[in-house]
């Protein structure tokens, strides 16, 4: 018997997609927790999550990149930035900080 693939089409990408698109609601969730609760671990989770996103994918041109491969270190990067990622995000992160 064979493993079951998702897509099961030749040549198709395996069901685990390991990038990270710079997509906000793990951050925008947390930002929520925390103001609902006060627990101030929901707002040290974003920090750490905020500071991952600069360590890894902040490029020296200036921007963000989407990573292909999470698991990956040193990380490849897209060359696409994604823009909801300083709509939602960032603009949360330093409107808390106020």
């Amino acid at each position: 018997m064979t493993p079951l693939c998702f897509p099961c089409r030749p040549g198709a990408p395996p069901p685990y997609d390991a990038r990270y698109i710079l997509r906000p609601e793990t951050v925008e969730s947390l930002f929520i927790a925390y103001r609902l609760t006060g627990d101030e671990r929901y707002r040290k989770y974003g920090w750490q999550i905020f500071q991952a996103i600069e360590r890894h994918c902040k490029i020296e041109s200036g921007g963000y990149a989407s990573i292909l491969n999470v698991d990956q270190v040193p990380v490849e990067y897209e060359d696409k930035m994604e823009t909801f990622l300083m709509v939602c995000a960032l603009l949360r992160l330093v409107g808390d900080a106020r």
